[in-house]
């Protein structure tokens, strides 16, 4: 049996969707037209309660506890250079086919180039982020609350060769509003970004001290560019 959400639209739809697949075990199967297939042993019933249940405890803590608003990138700034000083930036990427993957960055930066504003991102050819990095054309960074920090350390130790960092650490991936790559739920803060343009570090140019301490087995970032397409935070 299918179930198509109604009455909630766009992304709320689609988080509800994957959230209760999640908690009850089924299939999200379209997130166009918002369908989740039941199992066989699922009682109807029980996913409409589970979603009457999950609409009412939102509306206890004040609001939609899947909400995301629209900010301007420049009102994040501050609170993202806090948030690598810390430890807690993900980047995310979606490969032509399997899962997203996240990987925990130390390195980035937000400006303006190109009369465009930039979230710049390094990431080493070693790192099976790298293989998704090019399958794709757009990635999403987002800031961990302090309270998730063991996740963000977790992910930049295991590789998505090995492991579904989203499911091993209870992470969710909701989509993004103008990327294919998903943003993470449990995340204060989303940076949205196309890449634009990408380049490999040029070793010759770096500052001698840079590569003994950084690059002692060689294994040369790429960096890439992307334009903040959009900018989202908790609710």
């Amino acid at each position: 049996m299918n179930i198509t959400l109604i009455g909630m639209t766009g992304v709320r739809k689609t988080s509800v969707g994957q959230e209760l697949a999640k908690r009850l075990d089924f299939r999200f199967i379209d997130v166009a037209e918002r369908t989740i297939m039941l199992r066989d042993d699922l009682d109807p019933e029980a996913v409409v309660k589970e979603i009457l249940h999950m609409l009412s405890h939102a509306k206890k803590e004040g609001g939609n506890e899947m909400a995301k608003e629209q900010v301007g990138y420049a009102d994040c700034i501050e609170e993202t250079l806090k948030g690598f000083n810390e430890d807690r930036v993900l980047l995310v990427s979606q490969g032509k086919q399997g899962p997203p993957n996240v990987m925990t960055i130390g390195w980035g930066q937000v400006g303006i180039i190109w009369k465009k504003p930039i979230f710049t991102v390094l990431v080493r050819p070693s790192r099976y982020t790298y293989k998704l990095m090019e399958e794709s054309g757009d990635f999403t960074v987002n800031i961990v609350p302090p309270s998730l920090k063991e996740v963000a350390q977790y992910c930049g130790t295991a590789s998505g060769r090995d492991h579904d960092k989203f499911k091993e650490k209870g992470l969710t991936a909701i989509p993004s509003l103008k990327v294919q790559a998903p943003i993470i739920k449990e995340c204060l803060l989303h940076f949205e970004c196309r890449t634009v343009h990408k380049n490999d570090l040029n070793p010759s140019s770096l500052a001698a001290p840079i590569i003994p301490a950084l690059y002692p087995k060689g294994d040369f970032h790429r960096l890439y560019f992307g334009e903040i397409l959009a900018c989202q935070r908790e609710g």
